[in-house]
Parts: structure tokens; sequence; C-alpha cells
């Protein structure tokens, strides 16, 4: 499906733009806690708010590059930030 292709290459690309403001407001000084919350609002909401809808539509190639971009936010999350907050507790199932 072509349009689906586009349209998760378009996703993507404005989430992976939505990574340089996370990026932005560290450096002005926002807590961890709050850029966590921002991510998810910004770019984890956006990805999922209709994954159920057409992900059952998606092909292999196109889940794993949903996968590598949520790895690339998880990395950003965890790494960068140093915390271990819910929502990548709850990703990986940190305890």
């Amino acid at each position: 499906m072509q349009y689906l292709d586009s349209h998760v290459n378009y996703l993507l690309s404005q989430c992976a733009q939505r990574i340089y403001i996370l990026k932005l407001l560290r450096h002005q000084g926002m807590s961890s806690d709050q850029i966590i919350t921002v991510a998810y609002a910004l770019i984890l909401s956006r990805i999922m708010y209709a994954l159920r809808a057409w992900g059952g539509f998606l092909s292999a190639a196109l889940i794993d590059k949903i996968n590598a971009f949520f790895k690339r936010v998880i990395i950003y999350l965890y790494i960068y930030l140093h915390k271990r907050s819910f929502i990548v507790r709850s990703l990986f199932n940190f305890t």
C-alpha cells in the first residue's frame, strides 16, 4: 500500500524533527521529567494514536522503521536524560 508508505515516512520525519525540539528544551534548562512528558505528548502519542487502526496493514519494512524510531526516542530519553522514567520503564518493562 503506497499510501501507507508515504504516510509512515511523513509521520516519522515529523517526529524526528520533534526530537530536535526536545534537545532545545534540554539546553534551555527544562527538567528531565518535563522533557519526558513533552516527548510523550509530541512524539509517542502522535505515532500511537492511529496505530491500532492502520497497524495491521503495514509491511514488515514499515514496522521495522517504526520500531527503529521508537528505539531512537527511548535511547535519547534513557541515555541523554539519565532517567529511568515511568515511560522508559513501561516501554522496556524495567522494574
